[in-house]
């Protein structure tokens, strides 16, 4: 399985067609990580449905540009791991997949202007993880501009209020950007390996 060809090591994947061929990396710098590498037509497809999704009566729409992007995060997690896809259409249940076993897990994408780096933080919005129900959050990067995602770990949902801090609205994320709404930060480094993810 593509779990085991992966253990222990970071690996680059490359979809070509249908296939997913995989490539040693040894100059990433998070050996936990799976950096996948999707084709240029996934970003067109996705900004197509996302915009589909936002004009839905009644949905929340947060205020970003960039919101086609967690589309991306969804399919790379897709390829890799296979597990079966939850339509989310009307569905107030908040889970992108399920696992054979029951498992349920929600992908997140943060993107950035900036390279990843271990020492970053990601965020989950505080009203939508009161919402999800899922058990495990699957946490992406996306590089802007890059034609590669970065999944970068897991960790279950219960785990979040230990590891991470709540930020309320309009205090400072950073020296520059004062968050939009209530959201959890926690860093990069408190994930679990992909390479152990639960099924």
């Amino acid at each position: 399985s593509i779990l085991n060809i992966c253990m222990g090591r970071t690996k680059l994947f490359l979809l070509e067609g249908n296939s997913l061929r995989v490539f040693m990396s040894p100059n990433l710098n998070s050996d936990h990580h799976i950096i996948f590498q999707f084709p240029d037509s996934w970003i067109r497809k996705a900004q197509e449905i996302r915009g589909k999704e936002d004009s839905i009566p009644g949905k929340q729409v947060f205020d970003s540009d960039n919101r086609w992007v967690g589309k991306i995060g969804e399919w790379a997690f897709y390829s890799v791991y296979k597990f079966k896809a939850v339509t989310q259409h009307f569905n107030p249940s908040k889970y992108d997949f399920q696992s054979d076993r029951g498992l349920r897990y929600e992908v997140k994408t943060n993107v950035s202007n900036y390279p990843f780096k271990d020492n970053f933080e990601f965020n989950i919005n505080d009203r939508q993880f009161r919402k999800n129900d899922n058990d495990v959050y699957v946490i992406c990067h996306y590089f802007l501009n890059s034609p590669f995602i970065r999944l970068c770990g897991w960790i279950y949902k219960r785990m979040v209020q230990t590891r991470g801090r709540l930020l309320r609205k309009g205090e400072q994320y950073s020296s520059k950007f004062p968050v939009r709404a209530d959201q959890w930060s926690i860093p990069y480094r408190e994930l679990n390996s992909m390479h152990l993810l639960p099924g």
